[in-house]
């Protein structure tokens, strides 16, 4: 919780003649800011608690809370919610020479069942 942004943002609120008004915008900008609330939820629950305007208390923290702050509180969400997402690991390419082993083996038992030394085979 950034102590000094919420100040920052609860000081650009504007002077109401409302004490309410002005003291509920203030508690919006806390958990807005402080608490990292949802906007309209916040709105919503501090205007009931407060007895306010949600359209007024709305208008005050649109003055208040520049957009920046959500476009940047979004971008950081989206980029911790996609960092969950499971990452394969990478394809690592077979070297040339792992490729010459195996094939050398896989020759080696092809001439082993073409010269009939598949004696386990037989006795199956």
């Amino acid at each position: 919780m950034n102590q000094e942004l919420v100040k920052e943002y609860q000081a650009n609120i504007p002077y109401t003649d409302d004490f309410v008004l002005g003291r509920a915008a203030y508690n919006a900008v806390y958990c807005i800011v402080g608490k990292y609330g949802e906007k309209k939820a916040v709105i919503t629950n501090v205007s009931r608690k407060h007895k306010v305007s949600a359209y007024e208390l709305k208008i005050l923290i649109d003055i208040a809370i520049p957009n920046e702050f959500f476009i940047l509180r979004a971008a950081k969400a989206k980029k911790r919610h996609e960092a969950s997402f499971y990452k394969p690991e990478t394809i690592k390419p077979i070297s040339e020479s792992k490729k010459d082993i195996g094939k050398q083996a896989i020759s080696g038992i092809r001439e082993m069942f073409a010269n009939g030394k598949n004696d386990y085979l037989q006795s199956t």
